[in-house]
């Protein structure tokens, strides 16, 4: 059985002290899977790209910069990575998050198991500037969401 694809996509605009840490924690995840990244870069001005252009220096073809001039928007950027993500499974996220390891793993186990299942989601912590949880971002729990 061939090991699944998954697409991240990743919009960022300005957020050159989040960027690394966002995408290094997105491509260290521990799955069995072929992760690849496509970042959004919305014509950062603040050196979010010059981050972005390093990393792919030592991920390689994993990660993949999309440089935007002009300005396209968060909307417009995300929709044009979307359309761009040729996988077995698309996960999003924005430059200025991180995600704790086993994150993909877990989520990608959920979805195999559930072949019904068309999207999952994941609670997240809320941080302060220094990185000190200040709270969860819902009090949802492990909970099912149907239509």
């Amino acid at each position: 059985m061939s090991r699944p694809r998954i697409v991240v996509c990743v919009v960022t605009y300005n957020q050159q002290q989040y960027i690394e840490t966002c995408l290094r924690s997105i491509l260290d995840q521990q799955v069995q899977a072929d992760v690849h990244v496509l970042v959004g870069d919305d014509a950062s001005t603040d050196g979010t790209g010059s981050v972005v252009q390093a990393l792919t220096s030592e991920y390689g073809a994993r990660l993949q910069h999309l440089r935007r001039e002009p300005n396209l928007g968060a909307f417009a950027n995300l929709r044009d990575l979307l359309l761009r993500a040729d996988a077995d499974f698309v996960a999003r996220v924005d430059g200025d998050d991180y995600w704790l390891p086993g994150k993909l793993a877990r989520q990608l186990a959920y979805l195999q198991a559930h072949p019904d299942c068309s999207a999952v989601y994941t609670n997240a912590l809320t941080i302060d500037e220094a990185g000190a949880p200040i709270g969860v971002f819902n009090d949802l729990g492990d909970t099912e969401i149907t239509l």
